[in-house]
């Protein structure tokens, strides 16, 4: 190959690797054809405070508990249960993968995902086909009535 041509081979391959960057940034990140989707806990709140998810899309909750003490996930609707959780769980029946949970046994009903502060938790599952609204909360001692709450609307 000639010398004249190198530094047009090194621009094209530069270009190629600025092309995949740029796709990198720009899509989410996949986990085994799913996607991440993360969420910040906090005192007292979840950013993004609303995740829109697909039904039948494979979705790993990355749950980064950046506050100063315990917080949890929980998902549902209609009324809330005397010692917190949801009448309606959104993760009743659905199969979940776990890691980075707390193994603290949580005392109120229905499925959570309990974080310690400055850890990070994965919950991997098949969003189930139930369109619609559901609340995100968080029912450690006062936590939901200090406004820990947010929404996560399943669409078809």
């Amino acid at each position: 190959m000639r010398r004249g041509h190198l530094p047009v081979l090194r621009l094209v391959a530069l270009a190629v690797a600025a092309v995949l960057v740029a796709a990198a940034c720009s899509a989410p990140p996949a986990v085994a054809d799913g996607r991440i989707v993360r969420i910040a806990l906090k005192e007292f709140a979840y950013a993004p405070s609303r995740v829109t998810l697909k039904a039948g899309e494979l979705v790993t909750l990355e749950l980064a508990n950046r506050g100063t003490i315990f917080h949890e996930l929980m998902a549902g609707r209609g009324e809330i249960l005397p010692h917190g959780g949801y009448a309606e769980d959104l993760f009743s029946g659905v199969e979940t993968r776990m890691s980075g949970n707390d193994p603290a046994a949580h005392s109120h009903g229905g499925f959570g995902v309990l974080v310690r502060e400055g850890t990070t938790a994965r919950l991997t599952f098949v969003v189930p086909d139930r369109p619609g609204t559901y609340e995100m909360g968080c029912f450690e001692a006062g936590h939901y009535l200090a406004g820990m709450v947010g929404r996560i609307v399943i669409e078809r």
